[in-house]
């Protein structure tokens, strides 16, 4: 009996080892190992994704590796309120308070005082001149003359004002000489005459127009998520 069976041994090694695939529910393998059916894994060993690959599972049941998906570094936005995962939200800590993993992946990324605070804050892309990590601008702006449109404001008013003025004057004698007899009562009258201007009546008007106005900033925020913000240290 135990020869029949280090002889049934023998052979299905031997027909292993000629084997160029092999099929798990397949007669017809089309991979080195080809498993037709579900596939359950008990137990995987944990531990820290840098420099790891991930397996990856195409339509077609095939396996693949790929390199690891997260960077050191990445940033993600997320509903979670705390750290988790290796994620560290960006809530402008000192790095003395993380892991000594992620400490050092924190100062080799530059942060080697603090973390960036993402609160209130929208992600820009730096440009050729400004540190990653730097924060500024304004939610908020306040309209200055510098800021308006070149524009020009005309009036226009006849250069002609015609118009006549008629004044009364009741101290004009008529021509010639006039005499009055001594003595007695008299009244005398005086005949008053009109006086008019020149039909030209040029002149200027000047007009002001109060700036008004009260320096009110206005918001410069567009519609909004309130998410948190994370950075990937490590776990």
């Amino acid at each position: 009996m135990k020869t029949i069976q280090y002889f049934i041994v023998c052979v299905l090694f031997a027909t292993i080892a000629r084997a160029q695939s092999i099929g798990i529910g397949t007669d017809s393998p089309t991979k080195t190992l080809d498993v037709n059916g579900e596939t359950r894994v008990r137990l995987l060993p944990s531990g820290n994704m840098q420099n790891k690959n991930m397996i990856t599972v195409d339509q077609d049941g095939n396996l693949y590796k790929t390199a690891n998906i997260v960077v050191m570094g990445d940033l993600k936005s997320g509903l979670e309120t705390t750290d988790h995962k290796g994620w560290y939200i960006l809530n402008g800590r000192n790095i003395s308070t993380l892991s000594t993993s992620a400490r050092n992946v924190a100062i080799s990324l530059g942060f080697t005082t603090t973390l960036p605070n993402s609160a209130d804050r929208i992600i820009k892309t730096k440009t050729s001149v400004q540190a990653l990590g730097l924060s500024g601008g304004s939610n908020s702006q306040v309209l200055i003359q510098a800021n308006i449109p070149v524009y020009t404001m005309a009036a226009t008013l006849s250069t002609m004002g015609p118009h006549t003025h008629t004044w009364e004057d009741h101290h004009t004698y008529p021509a010639g000489t006039q005499t009055v007899p001594d003595g007695g009562s008299y009244a005398h009258a005086h005949e008053g005459g009109d006086i008019n201007t020149t039909s030209d009546g040029l002149h200027t008007h000047t007009a002001t127009s109060p700036t008004g106005g009260l320096s009110t900033a206005f918001s410069l925020l567009p519609e909004y998520l309130i998410v948190n913000t994370f950075i990937y240290l490590g776990e």
